[in-house]
């Protein structure tokens, strides 16, 4: 059986850095359609900000890629909706 990854969220206007070992590691997207930001700090093992721009809500995840999972299945807008209801 062939394990499968996710879908991930298309993303565009990637900022890179060069992180300590010398690699390029990105730090700042947007999903191509607009709809999500992803941002982290330059320092290694920060976690990332993932922002619903529509909504303004935001909250932490601990890769890009889990990220781009999460906002693709819809599991990241749920854990904004459960963390950060509406007032």
């Amino acid at each position: 059986m062939v394990k499968r990854s996710p879908p991930l969220t298309p993303i565009t206007d990637i900022r890179r850095a060069r992180g300590r070992s010398g690699r390029p590691e990105i730090w700042s997207a947007r999903s191509t359609d607009g709809t999500w930001t992803y941002e982290r700090d330059e320092s290694p093992g920060t976690p990332w900000a993932v922002t619903h721009n529509p909504t303004g809500r935001w909250d932490y995840m601990p890769s890009l890629r889990k990220a781009r999972a999460a906002t693709a299945s819809g599991a990241m807008l749920d854990l904004l909706n459960t963390n950060q209801p509406q007032t």
